[in-house]
């Protein structure tokens, strides 16, 4: 029974988890387009649509960063008996380092819609930078090393790397807002008024629009598709800009 009741809780704890860590990547994703672009972060919003395409990207990447652990993890076991204990230390700490760099090609991905070579450098550098300094840890760690002690370490730290995977998550997404704009050469325009406007971000009842896209940091429109229409917005204004354009209407 009490295991039972055990189990509901972590399960709805982990589900908790999920859905605000969802939360969490669909603002830092639109934080990071409203930071590329230039209008104000607190007409950012989020819809359902956004968080369950977070849900995905979530379950996604955390299903490849699963396979790929377990798959390093079977072949070092397999490897141990017969290669060297000084061979083993050194491709543990790279196989560790080339995971925990690994973002940095699923950022990659989402951003410019392939693996570029000089981010497969950049990745396999820092993997080799971080096995360096690895080493040390795993060399005291390595007598036992096996599934079962693996197992062991990462529930004593399970804290750190459910605060690792939240840091992680969130911070891609806001990268992946702020730089994949710079890299989309098409955009959707959409017609209001007989005058076209460039999308720059959709979200529940509002539509970011511009004239320019990437130029102008100052000139954005609101569309609300409940009321259907059309709000301008400047920003980074003067103060007592408000009078004179009194003045002059």
């Amino acid at each position: 029974m009490v295991k039972d009741i055990s189990h509901i809780i972590i399960s709805s704890i982990s589900m908790a988890f999920l859905v605000m860590l969802s939360w969490s990547i669909a603002y830092a994703y639109g934080w990071g387009q409203s930071c590329f672009y230039g209008y104000p972060i607190w007409y950012v919003d989020i819809s359902t649509s956004n968080i369950a395409r977070s849900i995905g990207y979530v379950l996604s990447v955390t299903f490849i960063l699963l396979v790929i652990s377990l798959v390093s993890l079977w072949i070092i076991c397999k490897l141990k008996p017969f290669i060297s204990e000084r061979f083993l230390i050194i491709l543990l700490s790279f196989i560790l380092g080339a995971i925990l760099w690994f973002p940095i090609l699923i950022i990659s991905v989402i951003t410019i819609s392939r693996l570029d070579i000089i981010v497969i450098f950049i990745h396999l550098s820092l993997a080799i930078i971080s096995a360096k300094l690895l080493i040390p840890n795993v060399s005291n760690k390595i007598q036992g090393f096996n599934r079962k002690e693996i197992f062991i370490f990462l529930k004593k730290r399970q804290h750190y790397i459910i605060i690792y995977t939240y840091v992680y998550f969130v911070l891609a997404a806001f990268i992946v807002g702020c730089l994949k704009p710079y890299f989309t050469n098409k955009f959707d325009m959409l017609e209001v008024n007989h005058k076209m406007y460039y999308v720059i971000a959709k979200y529940d009842d509002s539509i970011v629009l511009s004239e320019n896209i990437k130029k102008d940091k100052e000139n954005f429109y609101i569309y609300r598709i409940s009321l259907k229409s059309l709000m301008h917005l400047k920003v980074n204004q003067p103060i007592g800009l408000q009078q004179s354009c009194n003045v002059t209407h």
